[in-house]
């Protein structure tokens, strides 16, 4: 009995073995240059192993379109070099954290290097939004979501220019930013408070408001000088109508000369 129990304990271990081995040395097409990491971790720990790894949260492109089949290509390549039963089990759910968040105050989305992205987002209103949301593919939807950042319940892809492995990663580092994730492209969000504060309705003593606007300086020639006529031709016609007012005045006052015969 105890034979049967060592015995069986041993082909577990090299079964745990051999699938965290393939996992680790599976080598995908050297060309793509990604890493995925099956790991549950939170968006800015995903940020920094790929950091200190010298690589780079995958960014998303500007053609947002190839750059959703690329990555839904890579992570099925990734799971049947670690999965060999994939194709015909039942397509698993999987989250891949990008390097990309929303700015929810503004609907803006943007990359990590701070650069504005056009990319469609699916509305998620089962929980409260964060100034703040980070974005992640889901494989079962093939579609762009936005979760709250502090979730750590996604795996993510790192770009390596050199080559690519699957990682599998049960328990990695976990990491936290030292400022919020809101403050992470100062430009901009200094371009958001000025915008608010700009657009802000201001009371006045009179009970009166006033709204200020920021427009952008016009330096056409037209432009220039289309006060200074506007002003010269307003002036012209009030000067005709003083004129004709002082005439008709002068009529009406002036003295009646009567002949004495």
């Amino acid at each position: 009995m105890y034979f049967k129990m060592m015995k069986l304990c041993l082909l577990m271990l090299v079964a745990n073995m051999s699938i965290s081995q393939k996992f680790k040395e599976e080598d995908p097409n050297v060309s793509c240059g990604h890493r995925l990491y099956f790991s549950n971790v939170n968006w800015y720990t995903a940020y920094k192993i790929c950091e200190e790894e010298k690589k780079t949260l995958a960014l998303p492109e500007s053609d947002i379109f190839t750059f959703k089949s690329t990555l839904e290509h890579l992570i099925k390549d990734r799971l049947d070099a670690g999965f060999t039963n994939y194709r015909m089990s039942k397509k698993p759910n999987v989250e891949v954290w990008i390097g990309a968040f929303l700015h929810t105050s503004t609907n803006e989305s943007m990359n990590s290097l701070c650069k504005p992205l056009n990319i469609d987002l699916v509305p998620d209103k089962s929980q409260k939004r964060d100034d703040i949301l980070c974005i992640y593919f889901d494989l079962s939807t093939t579609k762009f979501q936005a979760e709250r950042c502090d979730n750590n319940n996604k795996s993510f892809f790192c770009y390596n220019f050199k080559n690519g492995k699957f990682m599998y990663w049960p328990h990695p580092p976990m990491y936290f930013p030292d400022k919020p994730l809101s403050k992470w492209c100062p430009d901009l969000q200094e371009r958001i408070e000025t915008r608010k504060k700009n657009l802000t309705i201001h009371k006045k003593e009179t009970n009166k408001y006033q709204r200020t606007l920021i427009s952008a300086p016009d330096d056409r020639p037209t432009s220039k000088y289309m006060g200074v006529t506007g002003a010269l031709v307003i002036s012209l016609v009030a000067g005709i109508i003083v004129c004709i007012d002082l005439m008709n005045f002068c009529k009406i006052f002036k003295p009646v000369r009567v002949k004495v015969e």
